[in-house]
């Protein structure tokens, strides 16, 4: 209802598009196919590792990442009932030799493919900007093909979220088998500009408001906290994850009834 392409039509009309699509995705001539695409709908040895995720863009996509196989699928379902669904199938040793693939997430509007890959030696995370519809290209508005994410050798990518020129996500560092801390990193695809990362302790959550805010949950899900986030004021020095660490403007805590 916000993300997308610019349109004159109104409110009430992209609603009444929503529930069509809502109504399409779960009623539609595909959606039995669609079900048992997903592996956690009836689990094989063949399918065992097969790692299904939605695609947070303007758009509603799903990746299902298959590890022996080495490539990864990305599934539209179909628009309105005119529409079919659409099906990429994106070999990953021919097109992402090297490291292992760790995420991979898209917006089909954008046209937008991006992988997040490990270097041979685990020492950093590769994001590779490529287009979609030929993902052995780089993307032709991105000035840079591949960007390195901030935080050094995490154990995992997570969240990942496109708004525009915007892309999130987060990251997991262990100190220890009983410690770790997480960071969120947002960037500028289209420029490679690193515009915010911020450093928590303990799991989070967040989401990418709009190009500008972004909300987290932290401190063991008893705070919300919103914050501003601006690329003027964010840091070029990506070897720290905590050079461009933020202060947020809003914090909701939740209520302690012990106290």
């Amino acid at each position: 209802m916000v993300d997308g392409p610019l349109s004159n039509t109104p409110v009430s009309e992209r609603l009444r598009l929503l529930k069509n699509y809502t109504f399409q995705l779960r009623n539609g001539t595909d959606a039995a196919a669609r079900s048992r695409a997903l592996p956690h709908w009836c689990v094989t040895p063949e399918n065992k590792d097969w790692a299904p995720s939605l695609s947070f863009a303007s758009f509603t996509s799903y990746t299902i990442r298959k590890p022996r196989l080495n490539l990864v699928e990305v599934f539209c379902p179909a628009i309105d009932f005119l529409d079919t669904r659409h099906h990429w199938v994106i070999p990953l040793a021919r097109n992402f030799p090297g490291g292992k693939v760790l995420e991979v997430s898209v917006d089909l509007v954008q046209d937008l493919l991006l992988v997040f890959q490990e270097e041979a030696d685990e020492s950093q995370v590769l994001v590779h900007v490529r287009s979609l519809q030929h993902p052995d290209k780089p993307h032709a508005n991105a000035m840079l093909s591949v960007l390195r994410a901030a935080t050094p050798c995490p154990r995992g990518m997570y969240c990942i979220q496109i708004h525009k020129d915007r892309v999130a996500w987060s990251s997991r560092m262990e100190l220890s088998h009983r410690e770790a801390f997480f960071d969120i990193e947002v960037r500028n695809w289209r420029s490679g500009e690193l515009v915010w990362h911020n450093h928590f302790h303990g799991e989070i959550s967040f989401a990418l408001l709009d190009e500008s805010h972004i909300v987290a949950g932290c401190c063991g899900w008893d705070e919300l906290r919103m914050y501003h986030v601006e690329p003027e004021i964010a840091s070029t020095d990506s070897s720290s994850p905590t050079g461009t660490m933020g202060t947020y403007f809003i914090c909701l805590r939740s209520w302690n009834w012990a106290g």
